[in-house]
């Protein structure tokens, strides 16, 4: 935001830039209606787009999230969350949140939950 004179003098300039953090969770019993058996996922790769762009990915620390700052506004942005066997997209069920133009400052944040299929080891069973 610029401030100016009537003279088109600046007088004042104010950052508009925003900060993107996100998170990733393991839901252990896989039901979005329970919260507290949630637990932080280090490691995870996070990518950011800008205007369908790739512009980085940052891989999650040990509370489950990475932030990018300092994000200039008027422009389209969104997360991709990674992806590994064996885990189940809980929400966003698109694996993707789209946060839309920014106009102003502000901190975004988004949480992708997920949840650890459990794996059946069905053995045959042989009678005699």
């Amino acid at each position: 935001v610029w401030i100016v004179d009537q003279g088109r003098q600046v007088l004042m300039r104010t950052p508009v830039e925003a900060t993107i953090t996100a998170c990733k969770f393991s839901d252990a019993d896989g039901e979005l209606t329970t919260t507290d058996d949630r637990e932080s996922l280090a490691g995870w790769g996070m990518t950011l787009y800008q205007d369908n762009i790739q512009i980085s990915t940052q891989i999650t620390e040990e509370s489950g999230c990475t932030s990018w700052t300092n994000l200039p506004p008027g422009l389209d942005f969104s997360v991709v969350a990674g992806q590994r066997v064996g885990w189940a997209v809980l929400e966003p069920l698109s694996g993707i949140c789209q946060f839309g133009t920014f106009t102003q400052i502000g901190e975004y944040t988004c949480d992708f939950i997920n949840w650890k299929e459990e794996s059946n080891i069905f053995l045959p069973l042989v009678i005699k």
